[in-house]
Parts: structure tokens; C-alpha cells; sequence
């Protein structure tokens, strides 16, 4: 599985920073814990962490300005305060409505474009037994 790797019995999301963009993200590598022990569930969950990464260091390039990496984490930080997953706007845009409209009913502070809760979180909220 490309980009993940297993540490102390959890899946994480482990990529080294491309050249074109190390001097704008200084980090070495990026590790994110995708918070599980499933095989089958690491594997949905880094490709949504992959789309954000790649999405953040586009932004990088484009922009090259400034503050974003400290916008970036907060979002993510935030996110994660919630107990969701970070999604960029474009996942948002593209995903299901159902769940969006789901999600803002259980959110209360609102930040514009970076939220959607993974699906086993939503799954329990709405007493299913999907998992992402």
C-alpha cells in the first residue's frame, strides 16, 4: 500500500515532502495517524489524506505565500476536534449532499470548507454499520 505504514499496531500515512515544494514545506516527511488497526480501512483512509496533502502542497506552489501551512493545521486541528477527518472543499463539493446536510446538524461552529466526518463516525451517528 503505497504511503502507509504500520507503527505500534496502527496504520499511518508516511510520505516524504517532494522537492518542489521543500522549501515551502520544510518538513522531511509527512506522518499522519490514520487511526486504525484495519488493513481494509487504512487503505480508504489514505487516499482521502493523500488528496489533502497533495491539495495542500498545490496551494503551496500556487500561492507560495505566507501563514498557509499555519491556516492548514489549524483546519486540520480543528477538524479533528470534532472527531472528523479534514476534507478539502473540492471533496466537499463533489461528496454526498446528504451527509453535508447530516454533519451541519450535528457541528456547530461551521468553518466554511474543511469538514466531513469519516464514515465510521457518521455510520454511528446514524446507527449503521458502514466504515470508512
Amino acid at each position: 500500500m503505497q504511503y502507509v505504514q504500520l507503527r505500534n499496531g496502527k496504520f499511518q500515512y508516511y510520505r516524504r515532502v517532494p522537492t518542489e515544494v521543500a522549501h515551502l514545506d520544510r518538513r522531511p516527511f509527512v506522518k499522519v495517524s490514520l487511526k486504525t488497526d484495519s488493513e481494509v480501512i487504512a487503505r480508504k483512509r489514505v487516499v482521502l489524506v493523500n488528496q489533502a496533502t497533495e491539495e495542500y502542497w498545490q496551494n503551496l506552489a500556487q500561492h507560495d505565500q505566507g501563514g498557509a501551512r499555519e491556516r492548514y493545521d489549524a483546519a486540520v486541528r480543528l477538524a479533528r476536534s470534532f472527531g472528523f477527518l479534514y476534507q478539502p472543499v473540492h471533496n466537499l463539493a463533489t461528496g454526498d449532499l446528504g451527509d453535508l446536510v447530516f454533519l451541519s446538524q450535528h457541528v456547530r461552529y461551521k468553518p466554511c470548507c474543511f469538514v466531513i466526518a469519516h464514515t465510521k463516525k457518521l455510520s454511528q451517528l446514524r446507527g449503521t454499520k458502514e466504515a470508512l
